[in-house]
């Protein structure tokens, strides 16, 4: 099977691809000579820029990657989560466009590589993760956002087999419409799951109570999707980066501007042509928010820590400090309850004025360290 929530009920049937293959898989030879030279050049431009192609048995290129050196370069800084999807086929033959995507220092999306796939089969997507880790110097992303499909899934797991894996919160919104369709209080209840700050054994108690009120005891779509609750629940994932993300939803912001500047239909070569001013736009938003975190003044807008906020202003993007300058006006709510001291560590407990859960801050000494049980800086980075 090629696509689909591992037994959640939402499976594309092979007959799909069988289709898509061949109304779609052969690349006219006259667009994919002038789109070769037209990549040719681009290499020449770009000593950098990397190009790999799979052809079929007769020789026609049925699968295109390409990744130019800004792209590598912001892998290099911002490569640890990568997000992508394959639902973009704004062209003529309709083949899967993959944008390979990070979030950077301002939060802006940023581009790591793209490809064309002929279709959605998991040796498709196995060439064109491995392409990606070649180009990108071995190194494998730590955490990646992708929706359900079954195919890529298995692909994901064979090539970055110690990346941690989040499914897309908002395609299994969708997918949760269909299956649990007589019991609208069930949906509402799961996106809490999603977010809240529980631990595990909270997360599962909770789970157990929402089941038996909503009586799916017996529901297999829901039995699964809580078996793969590591993959979705905030509880299970909050100790690693993601940037904040639980949905692949930049992908598809990212697959909206692009249809503001390529027209439906388009062959490969003018889907390249407008792709790259495309690029082009989006890095100088880039270079726009980098010289109004170089130029402009940073406000500080309490007392709380005023030297830490200055101290954070001189380093910080803007849009980092106005995260970072969000928190420290926080810790002003926060109490310290016990401070446990030894040669290599300090502990303390601290809770939030107004709230009863207690956090435990651990200041390593030696090689230095902080971190919060509460994982939120993991989380955001």
């Amino acid at each position: 099977e090629a696509g689909g929530y591992d037994n959640l009920g939402y499976t594309r049937k092979d007959a799909y691809n069988y289709v898509d293959k061949e109304r779609k898989e052969q690349i006219s030879e006259g667009d994919a000579a002038t789109v070769l030279a037209y990549l040719q050049a681009k290499c020449s431009a770009d000593e950098h820029f990397d190009i790999e192609l799979k052809k079929d048995d007769d020789d026609r290129i049925i699968n295109i990657f390409w990744a130019d050196s800004i792209s590598v370069a912001d892998y290099a800084c911002f490569g640890e989560l990568l997000s992508f999807d394959a639902t973009y086929k704004r062209n003529i033959y309709q083949m899967p466009l993959m944008i390979f995507s990070g979030v950077n220092h301002h939060s802006q999306t940023c581009v790591f590589a793209c490809a064309f796939l002929a279709n959605e089969r998991e040796d498709n997507y196995i060439w064109v993760l491995g392409a990606l880790k070649r180009r990108l110097g071995g190194v494998d992303p730590k955490t990646v956002i992708t929706d359900g499909d079954r195919a890529m899934r298995n692909a994901i797991q064979k090539v970055f087999p110690d990346a941690t894996h989040r499914l897309c919160s908002w395609d299994i919104d969708k997918t949760i419409t269909r299956n649990v369709k007589n019991h609208p209080t069930f949906l509402p209840q799961w996106k809490h799951f999603v977010s809240a700050d529980w631990e595990p054994s909270e997360f599962e108690e909770k789970w157990k109570t929402v089941v038996e009120e909503c009586s799916l005891q017996r529901n297999n779509w829901v039995s699964n999707l809580f078996d793969q609750r590591h993959e979705w629940g905030y509880a299970y994932l909050r100790s690693n980066f993601f940037a904040g993300l639980s949905t692949t939803s930049r992908c598809e912001g990212l697959n909206s501007q692009l249809a503001n500047y390529i027209e439906k239909d388009k062959n490969l070569l003018e889907f390249f042509i407008h792709f790259d001013r495309w690029t082009r736009d989006m890095r100088e938003n880039e270079r726009h928010a980098d010289f109004e975190s170089i130029h402009r003044e940073r406000t500080i807008t309490s007392n709380v820590l005023v030297s830490l906020q200055k101290s954070g202003a001189a380093v910080f993007t803007k849009n980092a400090f106005f995260l970072f300058r969000d928190e420290v006006e926080k810790s002003a709510c926060c109490i310290r309850l016990e401070t446990e001291r030894s040669e290599i560590e300090h502990v303390y407990k601290v809770k939030v004025s107004g709230m009863t859960k207690v956090f435990q801050v651990t200041y390593a000494v030696e090689p230095f360290a902080m971190e919060c049980s509460c994982n939120h800086y993991n989380y955001m980075g």
